[in-house]
């Protein structure tokens, strides 16, 4: 899974590096980006970074939406939505320019 930032999606290639399928389109409805920055897989869940839609999505690993919080930088000085995403147990952490958020779900 790698985003492809300039095209608004998130491509799933094969180890050998072919390109299997495309996920999203540009948009702000769920399943769609527009400057997906950051991804992180846990298990059977994909979670991708949109900079400029000011969210984190969670999907399923073949695309679909399943959830969606919206992440504005926690710094006043700041003006960027989240540039990456890692999670840790319950934990998702959004990095965003000049530092990070920690948030919890289920």
């Amino acid at each position: 899974y790698i985003t492809n930032t300039p095209e608004s999606k998130v491509g799933v290639y094969s180890t050998a590096g072919a390109l299997l399928r495309e996920i999203g389109e540009r948009g702000t409805s769920p399943g769609e980006f527009l400057v997906p920055l950051g991804i992180a897989i846990d298990g059977p869940v994909l979670y991708v970074a949109d900079d400029a839609n000011n969210r984190v999505q969670k999907l399923t690993l073949s695309g679909e939406p399943r959830a969606e919080f919206y992440s504005e930088s926690p710094y006043d000085d700041v003006d960027a939505g989240p540039q990456g995403v890692v999670v840790r147990g319950p934990y998702v952490v959004v990095l965003f320019r000049g530092g990070i958020a920690t948030y919890r779900y289920y």
